[in-house]
């Protein structure tokens, strides 16, 4: 039976302070419930050889689990590897237990104390896949085995997941340590107070999330010295507190008053201060906690959000438009009376709503409806008021304690919890779209062989001109300043002139254009010259190219290094160029938060997205491959395996001894022992070029994707099929091994070469591949153009043809040429998931001019 977990509710000491006191507020990093991954079962089939010790184990652990686990079955081609899903497997998962085993998941405390859990119980039942798969999985992992390593060359043992299924895996993992590193310091906490019990240590030990924890740690916590609560137990009054709530041997609180004690001075300083120690005890009572965490999860809270008030924009001499510093309200101004209920709100919503409320534009409450208090009196009646000795005063004080509880603890306490909650899943949300968006990115497909005109747009300073070779090397430069107001006769000014020469003299074929300020009004210079056939007998078409973080680069150390004395605005056109030119190479030397591609994500947490995104450029450069002979430090550091100082010293290597023969080489490199060399050959090639001697000594399966550890699997392949290594990539030998795939019987072929299918299945695909395979061909190209189109020339209803720019939670926004991406709701997509990059057919739905909105519906992806 599967698990259920709620999101615990833990209650915070009372302070004067109130809904500010923030020592129990939850853990920033609690494991939020993931969606339910819909993956393929995998069939664990014996095998004929003798399970080693280790195997044995893990392969006895994994049966003994319930019957209830689904296998994955066989999933064989998968072209894109960051979408794969579970593949089918003919060996058993426990095949590479060698590499680690089922003790490094963790199932001791840092105190010595035994978990009864094992992160494979919890990410099994949150992802809906197979125990076996994930606690193998988790064991690959820390053994220190990168995503990209385990998605291509360990799919037996994973069940064929992919990237963004194994990055939830490790996610999690992560997290559920870190709930095992706080349940050790919870119990050695609780012993040190004397107070803990066998059932409470093995509660704790049974927790799955950080909320858990906390949720049974709460009541053991130590107040703070200055709550309302501490300052009356200081007074002696505890024991009356208990008495009174209890129902038990309940005194005259007139007794108890002390002239000259400050807190004790009057009947009522005595009466306040006995209630405070009871809003305490009830607060932290365990089974009042346990109702309140179940009330918030039937409850149904509703996010509301309104313009704040008082507000220098509110007043009348309030200025027509707002200073740079200032943010303009009208952004926010969906939301000045904005309610949703919180089971329903979107991603972007909570996240718009926090930034209008950062900036004091917004004002947001989470409202509670009445039923909570109702539920509430009802468990207090029940738990206190129908036991013990009925007393009217007793009865007035517990239902005061519970109003003032309530207003001053529990309803502050929901919000926090639910506005934390809501924000946390927003930001994975956020970082989802982004990580998405960054790999459609970095795989746009090279343009390559063609002489480039790039162009930095500009106003006041020009526009920045580069021209590059087919190879990326600044062939030419030039800075020209057009006279944007001049709409006819283009061709006559010195910037019109420039542009034609430079185009006649390199046989420039295409113009990239910079997507930043003057970009409309250059773009129309360019068509212009280009519709009136200035640039004849050269067929010149152009492109927009996003220089999102170019000039950041262009500031940077790298490029100082890269274009030693060179005006960093020329680096900013020469840097959009090759964006478009080999948009992988270039963008690996900038940040990956600077490309701006992903929702809010300044609102987000930095450390978390900056991890996400290091690993999706990981991933992209791993899974296209680079080549050892030619690529720059910033590209090969980028490889799953490598870092700074083994990429510096492959390079200075290079550089020193000549381009490298074979993979083999690179174990001689310092840094790279056996270990490393596993993760990162398979995605490093090694390519002759001309002058470097020749192809002697060279290996041909080494420009492929193939991993040396299947060198004898696949040239047994070869020989089989009655094909020559020398032949590789040639027509002849993709026919060959055409044939041969189609007519082999895959699971005998297994058992023949004692490799598992998904690893058979890479093979006969890397064998297939042609001379030059890229990876991301397969993925959309730049829309070019040859012409401009006014806004004022589009009609409502019009079929245009576009480019996606970009993919948020409430829809996409497409470029279709008329310098204002138009939006495709959500709703408007007709079923088709758009990801950045796509081209596609759109209908113009309405034109809003003043705002420069444009509507748009999906026809068809192209």
């Amino acid at each position: 039976m599967k698990r259920v977990r709620k999101s615990a509710i833990v209650i915070s000491s009372d302070s004067e302070s109130d809904s500010e006191h923030s020592d129990y507020e939850p853990e920033s990093k609690q494991p939020a419930k993931r969606p339910k991954v819909e993956t393929k079962n995998v069939e664990e089939k014996p095998e004929a050889k003798q399970p080693t010790k280790k195997a044995k184990v893990e392969v006895k652990s994994a049966k003994e689990k319930p019957k209830t686990e689904k296998t994955v079955k066989k999933s064989l081609s998968q072209k894109k590897e960051p979408s794969e899903k579970p593949a089918k497997s003919s060996a058993k998962l426990s095949e590479f237990s060698n590499e680690t085993s089922v003790k490094s998941n963790g199932h001791v405390s840092s105190d010595g104390s035994s978990f009864t859990w094992v992160p494979a119980d919890v990410i099994s039942t949150e992802l809906n896949l197979p125990w076996g798969v994930v606690n193998t999985t988790c064991s690959l992992l820390d053994a220190g085995n990168s995503l990209p390593f385990l998605a291509r060359y360990r799919r037996e043992a994973t069940g064929g997941m992919g990237p963004d299924i194994l990055r939830q895996v490790k996610d999690s993992l992560e997290v559920l340590k870190t709930v095992k590193e706080k349940a050790g310091k919870v119990v050695t906490a609780v012993e040190k107070l004397g107070k803990m019990t066998p059932f409470l240590k093995k509660s704790v030990l049974s927790c799955q999330s950080l909320a858990e924890v906390e949720h049974l740690y709460a009541p053991y916590k130590t107040g703070s010295k200055a709550s309302l609560a501490e300052r009356a137990r200081k007074l002696g009054l505890e024991t009356v507190a208990e008495e009174m709530l209890a129902g038990r041997g309940m005194r005259d609180l007139l007794n108890l008053v002390e002239k000259g004690t400050k807190g004790k001075e009057t009947l009522e300083e005595v009466k306040t201060g006995v209630q405070h120690i009871m809003v305490d005890l009830m607060v932290h009572d365990k089974l009042t906690a346990d109702v309140i965490r179940n009330l918030q999860g039937d409850c149904h809270l509703v996010l509301e959000s309104k313009r704040a008030k008082g507000k220098a924009w509110d007043k009348k001499e309030t200025k027509t438009k707002p200073d740079k510093k200032e943010v303009d309200p009208s952004k926010f101004e969906n939301y000045f009376d904005f309610s949703c209920p919180c089971r329903h709100i979107k991603p972007h919503q909570v996240l718009a709503i926090n930034r209008g409320e950062a900036n004091k534009v917004l004002s947001v409450k989470v409202n509670i409806p009445d039923w909570f208090l109702h539920q509430l009196q009802a468990h207090v009646q029940r738990r206190w008021l129908n036991c013990g000795n009925f007393s009217e005063i007793r009865e007035a004080m517990i239902k005061s304690c519970l109003e003032d509880a309530y207003k001053r603890l529990v309803c502050p306490l929901v919000q926090r919890q639910t506005r934390a909650a809501l924000t946390k899943t927003a930001e994975e949300a956020s970082i989802s779209v982004f990580l998405s968006n960054l790999r459609s990115l970095l795989l746009s497909p090279p343009h390559r062989g063609h002489t480039l005109l790039s162009l930095d747009p500009g106003f006041s300073h020009g526009c920045k001109v580069a021209i590059l070779s087919p190879s990326g090397s600044m062939l030419d430069q030039a800075v020209i300043h057009p006279n944007f107001r001049q709409t006819h006769g283009q061709e006559e000014t010195s910037a019109g002139k420039k542009l034609i020469e430079l185009v006649r003299k390199h046989s420039v074929t295409t113009i990239a254009i910079g997507n930043g300020t003057a970009c409309r009004e250059t773009e129309g210079l360019v068509s212009a010259l280009i519709s009136s056939g200035n640039f004849s007998p050269q067929s010149v078409q152009y492109t927009i190219v996003s220089e999102q973080g170019a000039s950041i680069y262009s500031c940077s150390e790298v490029a100082q290094e890269e274009f030693p004395g060179l005006d960093t605005n020329i680096v900013s056109a020469v840097s959009i160029g090759r964006r478009l030119q080999d948009p992988l190479s270039e963008l690996v030397k900038i940040e990956p938060q600077h490309l701006g591609v992903g929702m809010y994500q300044h609102d987000v947490s930095q450390a978390k997205l900056k991890a996400a995104l290091e690993e999706i450029v990981m991933e992209c450069v791993s899974f296209v491959g680079v080549d050892v002979n030619s690529c720059s430090q910033h590209l090969l550091k980028r490889v799953a395996g490598m870092n700074s100082a083994r990429a510096k010293a492959i390079v200075e290597t290079r550089d020193k001894q000549g381009d490298f023969k074979n993979r083999e080489q690179l174990k001689k490199i310092k840094g790279i022992g056996e270990k490393v060399f596993t993760q990162c050959a398979g995605f490093i090639r090694v390519v002759a070029r001309d002058g470097s001697g020749g192809k002697k000594g060279m290996c041909e399966l080494d420009n492929t994707q193939i991993h040396p550890e299947s060198y004898d699997a696949a040239t047994k392949i070869v020989n089989m099929a009655a094909c020559s290594l020398g032949q590789l990539g040639s027509k002849e030998f993709i026919s060959k091994m055409d044939k041969f795939s189609k007519t082999q019987n895959l699971e005998k072929l297994c058992s023949q070469l004692s490799v598992g299918q998904p690893t058979l299945q890479m093979l006969l695909e890397a064998l297939q591949q042609s001379v030059g395979y890229d990876y991301r061909a397969e993925f959309s190209a730049p829309l070019f153009k040859s012409g401009l189109t006014k806004i004022e020339d589009v009609k409502i209803g019009e079929v245009l043809t576009g480019r996606v720019t970009n993919v948020t939670h409430f829809g996409a926004f497409v470029d279709i040429g008329l310098g204002t991406n138009g939006l495709v709701h959500c709703s408007k997509m007709r079923g088709n998931k758009l990801e950045l990059g796509q081209r596609l057919e759109v209908k113009v739905l309405n034109i809003e001019q003043a705002k420069k909105r444009i509507g748009l519906e999906v026809v068809r992806i192209l």
